[in-house]
């Protein structure tokens, strides 16, 4: 529900923008040209474009507000059996499985969607690294955006935070145990491929100020302690010499 809620939310502010009421006017102006076209000449089409745009808007905005205030509005159910009945699918259903399986092999083997793929990913990757090195990124502002956007709901939506830090706690505790493995496997294993040469190296690189001083206060301790044994164990040599 936590998720509905935010997904009304959004659509919500997107059919407020100026860009999403002049998309809609178009596509209707569009449709009477394709449609009705003897119509379209009689009639203001950009007029009726515009309306139809804030008639549309306003009866979405109208029903996703009654949507957010009815905690048991049946378009919420209509949400919680829809996705039930996904999750149950994905569990129990063969066939479905299958062709989703279907759908992975296909878009994992065939060759025109790869060369489509791949150029699609290299033009993507390109306008990503130009538009970061611009000043006027538009992922900086978009990212900062969104940023503010999520504090902001989380500050204000109890049900939205709550629901984050269940997700969070339960992706930390399902990668924990894979994320300890790894990290000991992998420890263990840059260690055993050193050779004797390298594991001093990287002794001398990270602790090797250390080792110095240790030597050095060693060494100096060291001579302290065979300094008074010395003098203890010729104690009285060292009287009658000096008595002498």
């Amino acid at each position: 529900q936590a998720l509905l809620d935010a997904g009304l939310t959004q659509v919500a502010r997107l059919l407020q923008q100026p860009a999403a009421l002049d998309f809609i006017a178009a596509r209707v102006v569009e449709w009477l040209k394709k449609d009705h076209p003897w119509k379209e000449k009689l009639l203001p089409s950009e007029w009726i474009g515009e309306h139809a745009a804030d008639i549309v808007a306003s009866g979405v905005d109208s029903l996703l507000g009654d949507v957010a205030g009815d905690p048991g509005h049946p378009l919420r159910r209509s949400f919680d059996d829809a996705v039930t009945g996904l999750i149950e699918r994905l569990k129990t259903d063969d066939e479905f499985l299958q062709q989703g399986e279907a759908i992975k092999r296909y878009l994992k083997t065939d060759e025109a969607l790869g060369r489509y793929t791949d150029g699609l990913w290299a033009s993507v990757r390109d306008w990503l690294r130009a538009d970061l090195a611009s000043d006027a990124s538009v992922l900086h502002d978009k990212a900062r955006a969104a940023g503010l956007w999520l504090g902001q709901e989380l500050s204000r939506d109890d049900g939205l935070r709550e629901a984050m830090n269940q997700q969070l706690e339960t992706a930390a505790e399902k990668m924990a145990p894979d994320f300890a493995r790894f990290l000991t496997t992998h420890i263990r294993d840059t260690v055993k491929n050193w050779d004797a040469a390298d594991m001093s190296q990287q002794i001398e690189l990270n602790i090797g100020r250390d080792l110095q001083w240790i030597r050095i206060n060693g060494t100096l301790v060291g001579a302290g302690v065979g300094l008074v044994l010395y003098l203890v164990s010729h104690a009285g040599a060292i009287a009658a010499a000096l008595r002498g």
